[in-house]
């Protein structure tokens, strides 16, 4: 009896036919993991400094994503500061010029880590001209950016959040405070690893109106808190790029000034809705002669600080250390005798502040 051996070139063929069938199978599956409902073209926003390595989506709707954000971003009242909270849809996109003692002179009101959004200082956009001081970045990898008023040099922060923190932004303010963040970089570099570095320059900026903590534990915020945050676009109007490394950095310090004695006039007092009204300020104790004042007048019972053309530029004062400031009262005015004008000067305690009655 024969027994059937295969012969050496039938058994490689039969390997070959069974090793085929697998390398198919095989193919057939991953080609079905493969297929992707979301198909294969994905957008993608730009890397911005100091995000963690790998790209984004951007916003593809402006419906609030209900994914919770990461532990990065769980800073205090971070729903408002990212304008993911329910009172973000209260803000008057509609940006009010303003100047940096505006802001420093407004009163903090009591704040706690859930407090909800504020009337009407966090629901206005704020737009200011200012000088660039530094930039740093926080270990949740926002941006502050620390301003000077160029007029009195006083200062504040401007901060640009995170993009991994502002899942719960609506479309159109995700890709708003992004660009704002995108500008800044081109602009001034990457911040340092650690600690801030110095920039120059000067920038027109608009962002929402915040009260963080007092000092907002950087040299140079604001005593009351108040910031921008986020920042909604940012356009660097200097001559020259703002990276320090570039050029030399100008100095943002003042020449001392002496002290002197301020009085504050203002005629007439009372005045009527619909008519002007001068402040008029004198220095003494010495004369303070070409030195740059401001002025914020807070209208009476609505405690709205006037955004009117002619108070948001400093004045001078002239050989006597005097400058004058006109103004319209306006027809809707609410009546009382609790406005308020304030006045301050560079140099130590230089404010000087009056009521003003507003009549029918």
């Amino acid at each position: 009896m024969h027994r059937y051996r295969p012969s050496w070139p039938a058994t490689v063929a039969g390997l070959g036919f069974i090793l085929g069938v697998v390398a198919l199978f095989l193919a057939i599956a991953a080609g079905g993991r493969a297929a992707s409902p979301a198909g294969p073209f994905r957008a993608y926003a730009p890397m911005l400094a100091g995000d963690d390595a790998g790209p984004g989506l951007t916003p593809s709707s402006s419906t609030p994503s209900s994914t919770p954000m990461g532990g990065g971003c769980a800073s205090s009242r971070v729903l408002v500061k990212t304008l993911a909270d329910p009172g973000a849809a209260s803000i008057d996109r509609e940006p009010a010029a303003q100047s940096i003692p505006a802001l420093r002179a407004l009163l903090r009101p009591a704040i706690s880590s859930d407090t909800s959004r504020i009337a009407p200082v966090e629901t206005t956009v704020y737009s200011v001209n200012v000088l660039l001081a530094s930039l740093r970045q926080t270990p949740d990898k926002e941006l502050q950016l620390l301003v000077a008023d160029p007029g009195s040099n006083a200062t504040m922060v401007v901060s640009f959040p995170n993009r991994d923190c502002l899942s719960g932004a609506s479309a159109a303010d995700q890709a708003a405070m992004n660009v704002a963040r995108v500008n800044l970089i081109s602009a001034c570099g990457n911040p340092p690893s650690s600690g801030s570095k110095l920039l120059q320059g000067t920038a027109a900026i608009t962002g929402v109106g915040f009260f963080g903590q007092p000092g907002n534990e950087i040299d140079g915020g604001a005593p009351n808190g108040v910031e921008l945050h986020p920042a909604l676009s940012f356009v660097y109007k200097g001559a020259f790029p703002c990276n320090p490394l570039v050029t030399p950095v100008p100095t943002l310090t003042a020449t001392p000034i002496p002290s002197f004695s301020m009085t504050l006039h203002l005629v007439p007092n009372p005045v009527q809705r619909g008519h002007t009204v001068q402040a008029t300020l004198h220095t003494s104790s010495p004369v303070a002669p070409n030195v740059t004042c401001t002025i914020v007048y807070t209208e009476p019972q609505s405690g709205i600080i006037s955004n009117d053309p002619a108070l948001l530029v400093g004045q001078t004062t002239d050989f006597a250390g005097v400058a004058t400031w006109t103004w319209t009262i306006p027809e809707n005015s609410l009546l009382g005798n609790n406005g308020t004008v304030s006045v301050t000067c560079p140099g130590p305690n230089h404010t000087k502040s009056d009521h003003l009655e507003v009549i029918p």
